[in-house]
C-alpha cells in the first residue's frame, strides 16, 4: 500500500508514479517504516544506488528522513568559499576541519573588505550608466541639428564629431551609430535597484507594481516600482536560481535542489522540500502542476497546491536551464544544445527541436512564435504548432536572457547589453544599451516598465514605448 500512496519504494525510495486517492492509514503505516539515510548511497547516474563504506548509519523512519537529510553530516556539500575558486567538496561534517586549512578562509576578512568595495564600485558603474544613457540622447539631439545644412563651421565641427569612436562596450562603435539607435524605439533607463550582495539570476513580477528578486547571495528581495524601493527581504534554503508567482503564491528555486513556496498573502514559507539532486534552474506552472528543471538533467511534475511529487520527465542528457509553456505543450530548454516539447496531458515527449550549437541557455514566447538564445550566439525563431525552425540570426555575444515587451523581443548578453529586436516580420534590430556590467541572466516586462538583472548584482529599470 505505501508503493501506490507516496509514490516511493518504502524501501530504496525510487520514485514511482502516482495517481490513486491518499489512504491514511496507509500513510501511518508507510512514516513507520524504517529507510536509510540517502547519503548512506553513492549517485551513479544520478541515482543513489551504490552502499557508501563508511556513510550515515542513521536509524530513520520514512516520517523524518527529509527533515534529517537537510542537516545530515555525510551530505556533500561545496565550501563556502566556492564562488572565490575553492574546489574541495566533501561530507558537510568534514567541512569545518577543512576550512582551518583553507587558503580563502584565511584571506576572508580581507576579501570581504574587498566585496564591501566592489558592491560600491558595481553601484558607481550603474550610476554612470544611467547618466551615459541621458548624454546620448543630449548627443543624438545634437546630431540631429547637425545633420542640417549649414556654414563651413559647423559642417567642420560635425566632421569631426562623427568619426570618434567610445570604447565604453563591445564591439566599438562610432558616436554616430551609437546614439542613433535612439531615434526610434528607446532604452531608456529609468531606475537601477542596488542591495543585493551577489548575482541577481532571476526575476518575478507580482501585482500592485510589487517585483520579486532573487540572488544568489541566498535572498529573495521585494521592490516597490512606484517607490523604487526594496520593502521586504526573505532568506531562502540557499542561493536563489529561479522565481515563479502564480496567484497569491511564490515558488523559489534554489541551489542544492530545493523548492521553496512561500504564500504571498501572509508573507511566509509554507514548506521547503529536497526536490532535485541539484540545482533547480526553471519553474513553471501549467494547470493544477508545477514543472522544475533541474542541474541534475530532469524535469519533475508537483501539485502546485501541495507540492507532491507526481513524475518525472527523462530525456535531457545535461542542465534543463529554461521552461516555458504553450497551451497543452511544455518547453524545455538543456545545456545538451537541444529543445524539447512535452505534452502535458500524457507527461510525454512530442519532438526534439535541433538548432543550436551549445548550450541552450533561455527561452520566449510570443504568440505562436517560440524565440530561444544560447551559448552559440544565436536566436533561433520557432513555429510552435508546426514545431520548426523559420528563423535563426547571429548576434555578437552569448545570449544568456530573453524577454517581450509587447511586440519587440529583448535579449541580453554576457557582456551586458540590452538588444531590442521588432518581430513584426522578420527579427529586425531597435535599440540597443549597455545596461549592466555583467552577463544578463533575466528579462521581464510588467506595465510600462522592462526589468534586467546582472552578474553585477544589481537591477534596472527601464522605461519606452514597448506595444
Amino acid at each position: 500500500a505505501g508503493v501506490v500512496v507516496c509514490g516511493r519504494c518504502p524501501s530504496c525510495r525510487t520514485e514511482m508514479r502516482s495517481g490513486v486517492c491518499r489512504n491514511h492509514m496507509a500513510e501511518s503505516m508507510r512514516d513507520a517504516l524504517a529507510v536509510r539515510c540517502r547519503y548512506a548511497y553513492r549517485m551513479v547516474h544520478n541515482e543513489w544506488l551504490q552502499l557508501e563504506v563508511g556513510g550515515c548509519s542513521a536509524p530513520l523512519t520514512v516520517a523524518d528522513a527529509e527533515r534529517h537529510e537537510r542537516t545530515c553530516p555525510f551530505q556533500p556539500v561545496h565550501c563556502r568559499h566556492f564562488r572565490m575558486g575553492c574546489e574541495k567538496q566533501g561530507p558537510r561534517a568534514e567541512m569545518e576541519r577543512h576550512l582551518k586549512s583553507c587558503t580563502f578562509e584565511h584571506m576572508r576578512v580581507y576579501t570581504e573588505g574587498v566585496e564591501e568595495e566592489l558592491q560600491e564600485l558595481r553601484s558607481t558603474v550603474a550610476e554612470q550608466a544611467i547618466e551615459i544613457d541621458q548624454l546620448r540622447q543630449i548627443l543624438f539631439r545634437t546630431l540631429t541639428l547637425l545633420e542640417c545644412p549649414e556654414d563651413d563651421g559647423i559642417a567642420s565641427l560635425r566632421a569631426s564629431l562623427i568619426p570618434v569612436e567610445m570604447s565604453y562596450g563591445t564591439p566599438r562603435k562610432s558616436l554616430h551609430s551609437l546614439v542613433a539607435t535612439i531615434e526610434s524605439e528607446s532604452l531608456r533607463a529609468v531606475a537601477t535597484l542596488s542591495g543585493h550582495q551577489d548575482s541577481v539570476e532571476t526575476l518575478a513580477a507580482y501585482k500592485n507594481g510589487l517585483v520579486f528578486s532573487g540572488s544568489w547571495d541566498g535572498t529573495i528581495k521585494t521592490w516597490d516600482l512606484d517607490t523604487c524601493e526594496c520593502i521586504d527581504t526573505k532568506t531562502a534554503k540557499t542561493d536563489v536560481r529561479e522565481l515563479h508567482v502564480e496567484g497569491d503564491v511564490l515558488y523559489c528555486g534554489c541551489g542544492s535542489g530545493y523548492i521553496q513556496m512561500w504564500d504571498l498573502l501572509e508573507n511566509r514559507c509554507v514548506r521547503t522540500m529536497s526536490a532535485h539532486d541539484d540545482d533547480v534552474l526553471a519553474l513553471t506552472v501549467i494547470g493544477e502542476h508545477l514543472f522544475s528543471g533541474s542541474a541534475d538533467c530532469s524535469i519533475k511534475v508537483w501539485k502546485k497546491d501541495t507540492l507532491d511529487y507526481v513524475c518525472t520527465l527523462l530525456g535531457h542528457t545535461n542542465w534543463v536551464f529554461a521552461l516555458k509553456s504553450y497551451g497543452p505543450r511544455l518547453f524545455s530548454g538543456s545545456s545538451d544544445c537541444t529543445i524539447k516539447v512535452w505534452d502535458v496531458r500524457n507527461m510525454e515527449c512530442l519532438k526534439t527541436l535541433d538548432g543550436h550549437r551549445d548550450q541552450v541557455r533561455t527561452l520566449a514566447l510570443h504568440d505562436d512564435r517560440l524565440y530561444s538564445g544560447g551559448y552559440d550566439q544565436k536566436i533561433i525563431v520557432w513555429d510552435v504548432h508546426a514545431l520548426e525552425q523559420v528563423e535563426s540570426l547571429c548576434t555578437e555575444h552569448e545570449v544568456f536572457g530573453l524577454g517581450m515587451a509587447g511586440r519587440f523581443l529583448v535579449s541580453g548578453d554576457d557582456g551586458g547589453a540590452l538588444q531590442m529586436w521588432d518581430t513584426s516580420d522578420v527579427l529586425e534590430p531597435k535599440a540597443s544599451s549597455l545596461a549592466h556590467a555583467g552577463s544578463i541572466y533575466c528579462i521581464i516586462r510588467t506595465g510600462p516598465h522592462l526589468l534586467s538583472c546582472s552578474s553585477d548584482a544589481s537591477i534596472r529599470v527601464w522605461g519606452s514605448g514597448f506595444e
